[in-house]
This record gives structure tokens, C-alpha cells and sequence, in this order.
């Protein structure tokens, strides 16, 4: 797996408290990508300006003129990413409403522990994706590698009902992550947080193509069969 080596891909990483990391590691490892990782506590707005994709990571609200500027972001072309919180509170939940995505808690199932986050599924595995959706182009090397990969498994805390452009579901058909064109921009939303109590997901070998992926589009969004087989630096 490949990516074009320019131009740079402004990505600015907003995280909650309980953020493993794992998002500011997978940018921080490539020169093609200007990372900046800042707490959902202390996110300068005037950040997105030169963004191409942000990501929020486990934030649990999000205050002050941060959602309108988010917004506004996407609207204008820029592409968004949302993992949820681990810690019951998701203030991305009005900023989505407000780009057209309606994510909700699942229904608690009879029998099933008591959860600060509604319930939902109990580490169920996804299907391998779809590798003629155009967004997996150049991930897999022939049709049989899906196939063969042992996929990750995931609780849902959100859900979301014939919305959205599915990226990759639970085997029961549900999505765990989907695409939502808004206006101009792009919206990312899964499922889990990446937390380990939630998903694998984030430890999973999908975990950084697809979020390379999404960047590269966020740079290039016309070109959604992104080729990674042109002049390149290997990540």
C-alpha cells in the first residue's frame, strides 16, 4: 500500500481524554501528512483554515464556536472523520445532526449487561469490504485477499439506518462505518470509539489504509479510484 508523495495533506487530529493514540501515531509516521493532534480542550478554530481532513477522536463535547467552525469546514469541501467516545458523552452528536447524520445509541438487547452507552453488539465481527467500492481501489492486491483476512470485531455505540454510503458492516448488515457527502465535503462516521473495551478495529490491518485513504480523497476528493500505484512513498 502506497501513497502519492504530494502534495502535503493537512490533517488536524482533535482527541478526548481517553484517546489511545492511535490516530496521531498512523499521521505522525508519514512527511505527506502535516499532523497536528491537539485536546478537544484547547482547539484554536482558526486550525481548520488549511485543514483537508479533521478527526475527532473520542471527543466528548465540543464547545464554543468549534461546531459551527466544523461545519462550516465540511461544507466548503473540507472531509471530516468521527470515532465516538468511550466515555458516554458524544458532543459530536449535534455537530453530525447538523451535517445531515443522525447517529444513535442501539437497542439494549433483553439479557444484555447494563452499559454507560446504551448496549449495542458485544464484540461482533464485520464482513470483509466491498473491493469494487471505489474507496478500497489499491488496497488489496487481488480479490482473494479479503477474503482471507480475519476481519475485526466491534460493539456499536451508534447507528445509523439508510444513511450514508457504507464502507465496511457488521456481518448482520449494520454499519460500522459510512461516508455521507455534505455539500461539497465528506463525512466519515464509525460506529465504536477506538478504544480496545469497543473494537479491534484500530489494531486491525484495515485500520491504516482506510484512514490514509480518507486523507488522500480529502487532498483529491475528484478522485475517488485513487491509484496507489503511481510514484509513491510506501507506508
Amino acid at each position: 500500500f502506497v501513497l502519492e508523495a504530494s502534495p502535503v495533506i493537512n490533517v488536524v487530529h482533535i482527541y478526548g481524554d481517553k484517546s489511545g493514540g492511535y490516530v496521531r501515531s498512523l499521521f505522525a509516521n508519514e512527511s505527506i501528512f502535516k499532523a497536528n493532534s491537539v485536546s478537544f480542550r484547547n482547539v484554536d478554530p482558526s486550525l481548520l483554515a488549511t485543514a483537508d481532513l479533521v478527526v475527532l477522536d473520542g471527543v466528548p463535547e465540543l464547545g464554543g464556536s468549534l461546531p459551527t467552525a466544523i461545519q462550516n469546514f465540511v461544507k466548503r469541501g473540507g472531509s471530516l472523520a468521527v470515532f465516538p467516545s468511550a466515555t458516554g458523552g458524544n458532543g459530536s452528536n449535534a455537530l453530525l445532526a447538523g451535517l445531515g447524520a443522525f447517529p444513535q445509541p442501539p437497542p439494549k438487547e433483553e439479557g444484555q449487561n447494563s452499559s454507560p452507552l446504551g448496549g449495542g453488539r458485544e464484540g461482533a465481527a464485520l464482513s470483509p469490504p466491498d473491493t469494487k467500492n471505489p474507496f478500497f481501489e489499491g488496497i488489496f492486491e487481488n480479490t482473494t485477499q479479503k477474503d482471507r483476512m480475519e476481519m475485526p470485531t466491534a460493539r456499536a455505540v451508534w447507528q445509523w439506518a439508510g444513511q450514508g454510503a457504507s464502507l465496511l458492516r457488521f456481518r448482520d448488515g449494520g454499519s460500522f462505518m459510512s461516508r455521507f457527502a455534505v455539500q461539497r465535503g465528506q463525512v466519515y462516521v464509525c460506529a465504536s470509539p477506538l478504544d480496545d473495551a469497543f473494537t479491534s478495529f484500530h489494531k486491525h490491518a484495515l485500520f491504516v489504509p482506510v484512514m490514509y485513504k480518507m486523507a488522500a480523497l480529502s487532498k483529491s476528493r475528484e478522485r475517488l479510484a485513487y491509484s496507489f500505484q503511481e510514484p509513491s512513498i510506501a507506508v
